[in-house]
């Protein structure tokens, strides 16, 4: 990246956050050491309703801070957030996340020199001292950019650059969700044409979650699940049995693919706990789906007309 010479910036930094007072000010201070020169980048955070000591916190670093209290989501904050960008690039990371030294320089240059729209950098985690099988759980499934780029043509904003013509393109993210909105927002910019590509090289560091946290997010994500379906052309009528599906149990033979190609080799010891929380979580997933279903299988229902008959006998 060149020198800037004052103006505008040339990346703007969109962090959401919400009670993220013990783990923020890691992230703030991996974005005050970034590589790329003084001037050519704006940090925004915005504080999503914290109710901890986070605003205060964020006060102490050069960076601007914005609320969004109306809304309760990431993309809600993140849309925020987006309002206030002045940058060529929009850069999206977590409040748990620390991006290496040249995160900003490896991921904006594919979107300067117009070999990409969208930059999908690598996501590894760290782990806390007792390294709880939630958290291997979550470091061998989750966040996984190379296989999202790939397979589904979509990204997520725990690390992802877009230029400002897809921002203006898409308009801003779901703001009534609180998981998968990225994934949903990067795959309309894919299906509109605009360019995806993965760059390992742009790397920030995430917390590892607890099986708690990660049992909620599974739920979370599973009521998005029908929509999804759905939108990309799945019949109503076989929406239950892509719910039946979600409870099924993984092949053991998956998770050892996966800790094969995650490059996990000494998760392999734990294959059998691995095997059971994964299960674990696609059940929680699946009962999400189930609720998802229902909601909109409910509207259906109470929308058919007084003494309408399905065909079948009581």
């Amino acid at each position: 990246m060149q020198a800037h010479g004052g103006g505008s910036p040339i990346v703007s930094v969109i962090v959401p956050v919400r009670n993220g007072e013990r783990w923020v000010g890691g992230c703030l201070d991996a974005l005050q050491s970034q590589s790329i020169p003084a001037g050519a980048s704006e940090v925004i955070v915005v504080d999503n309703g914290s109710t901890d000591g986070t605003r205060g916190l964020v006060e102490s670093y050069p960076v601007t801070l914005i609320e969004e209290r109306a809304r309760r989501s990431p993309y809600a904050a993140r849309n925020a957030g987006l309002a206030k960008a002045r940058g060529t690039v929009v850069a999206f990371t977590d409040a748990d996340c620390r991006p290496d030294p040249e995160w900003l320089a490896r991921g904006t240059e594919p979107l300067l020199e117009d070999r990409a729209d969208l930059v999908a950098g690598r996501v590894d985690f760290n782990f806390s001292s007792s390294c709880t099988i939630g958290e291997l759980t979550d470091a061998l499934w989750h966040l996984d950019v190379a296989a999202q780029v790939e397979n589904n043509r979509s990204a997520m904003t725990s690390n992802l650059f877009v230029t400002r013509s897809v921002v203006e393109a898409l308009g801003p993210f779901d703001g009534s969700v609180r998981s998968g909105g990225d994934g949903h927002w990067t795959r309309r910019a894919s299906d509109a044409g605009f360019r995806l590509l993965y760059v390992p090289e742009a790397t920030v560091r995430k917390r590892a979650r607890k099986l708690g946290p990660l049992l909620a997010k599974a739920y979370r994500v599973g009521k998005g699940l029908p929509a999804v379906w759905v939108e990309r052309g799945t019949p109503r009528r076989e929406l239950g049995r892509g719910v039946l599906h979600q409870f099924l149990p993984p092949a053991r033979a998956r998770v050892r693919e996966q800790i094969r190609r995650r490059g996990y080799d000494e998760m392999a010891s734990h294959i059998g706990a691995l095997w059971a929380t994964t299960w674990l979580l696609e059940a929680g997933r699946g009962v999400g789906a189930l609720v998802g279903w229902l909601r909109l299988v409910a509207p259906q229902r109470q929308s058919r007309p007084a003494g309408h008959s399905d065909g079948r006998s009581i």
